[in-house]
C-alpha cells in the first residue's frame, strides 16, 4: 500500500545498488502506469542513471507470444495444446475490454495458476 515502510526500504536498496561508486549495474524496474506516482521519488533520485521506456498496450498477437514464450524454453519442460495460447489471448483480451483492467496482470495470474496445476 502507498506509504508502506517496504516501499522506502525498496527505494533504499535500489538506490544503494545503482549509486554504488565504480559499478555500472543494469537494473530493470517494470511497473504498470497506475503505480508510477508511487515511484516518482525513486525516479527523481536516480534520474541521472535512468533510461525510461514506456511500453504500450499489448496486441492480441503479442499477448499470445507472451503466453506461449516460456513453453519454447526447454528448461521449463512444458507445452501448451496447439492453439491454446491464441485462444487464451483472445479470451483475456475480451475479458478486460472496456473494463480498464490490465490484460498483462490478468495473464500473469492465469498463467501462474496453470503452472501450479
Amino acid at each position: 500500500p502507498p506509504g508502506a515502510p517496504a516501499i522506502s526500504e525498496f527505494f533504499e536498496i535500489v538506490s544503494a545498488i545503482v549509486e554504488q561508486p565504480g559499478h555500472a549495474p543494469r537494473l530493470v524496474l517494470s511497473f504498470r502506469s497506475e503505480f508510477r506516482g508511487d515511484l516518482f521519488a525513486l525516479e527523481a533520485r536516480l534520474a541521472r542513471h535512468a533510461q525510461v521506456h514506456a511500453v504500450g498496450p499489448l496486441t492480441e498477437a503479442s499477448l499470445q507470444e507472451a503466453i506461449a514464450g516460456p513453453s519454447w524454453i526447454g528448461v521449463y519442460e512444458f507445452a501448451y495444446e496447439e492453439g491454446f495460447a491464441a485462444r487464451l489471448a483472445r479470451d483475456l483480451m475480451e475479458t478486460v475490454e472496456g473494463r480498464g483492467e490490465s490484460v498483462l496482470a490478468l495473464m500473469q495470474i492465469v498463467c501462474r495458476q496453470l503452472c501450479v496445476l
